[in-house]
């Protein structure tokens, strides 16, 4: 990086982000989509954030989205927002608490009962930096369980839909996995607990699960 005019040792530099601190997404962006008509697409955490403008863009190109969520509440206030923006949008709210993998087997088993192909999974849903270290229902850490062990079971599960559908099946990772590594001594941070290094850690190892 240049110095400015008339600046000496480094002054009038651009000030540098925290490593913790990931560039701000665009206000206004699209993406191309083909036609999805009579495809079905499942978006994790898709209540908010990036999620619910991904579930929304599928919806335009006509898909049916599936928006399983944690919180019913957020759940039906996305579905709402997004019915605004895509009047006639087809979209199934159902329950998943991503950490728990009781709660992935239940979605999993409802949606292998219903045996409806699907076509496109993106996992999304993220859990970032807890300042204390959280377990899981399973005894996981909170991060580890939520990012990358409800997402692998969630695809293992689905599986025969996926393949059925012939889907494109989409991890979404963070900049966090550009540092640091998978905690392998001590996946669950029981031991000590740094919560950047924790997500880091959850991040690339779903990372890995998606290259698998």
């Amino acid at each position: 990086v240049g110095h400015a005019p008339g600046s000496r040792h480094g002054r009038g530099r651009r000030p540098r982000r925290p490593p913790h601190e990931e560039c701000p997404m665009p206000r206004h962006h699209d993406i191309t989509v083909p036609d999805l008509t009579g495809r079905r697409a499942l978006v994790t955490g898709a209540s908010d954030g990036v999620g619910v403008h991904i579930a929304e863009r599928l919806a335009r190109a006509g898909a049916t989205v599936l928006l399983p969520v944690r919180n019913a509440a957020k759940g039906r206030a996305a579905a709402d927002r997004i019915h605004e923006a895509v009047p006639g949008a087809r979209l199934d709210v159902r329950t998943l608490d991503l950490s728990s993998l009781g709660s992935v087997e239940a979605l999993a088993d409802d949606l292998l009962r219903e045996g409806e192909p699907l076509n496109v999974l993106i996992g999304n849903a993220g859990l970032m930096t807890p300042p204390e270290r959280k377990a899981s229902a399973d005894g996981f850490e909170l991060q580890l369980a939520t990012n990358h062990l409800g997402h692998a079971a969630l695809v293992g599960r689905l599986l025969p839909l996926l393949r059925e559908g012939r889907a494109h099946v989409t991890s979404q990772v963070s900049i966090a996995a550009n540092r640091n590594a998978v905690h392998w001594e001590d996946l669950s941070w029981e031991r000590s607990y740094d919560p950047f290094k924790a997500y880091s850690s959850s991040k690339i190892a779903f990372g890995l699960f998606a290259m698998e």
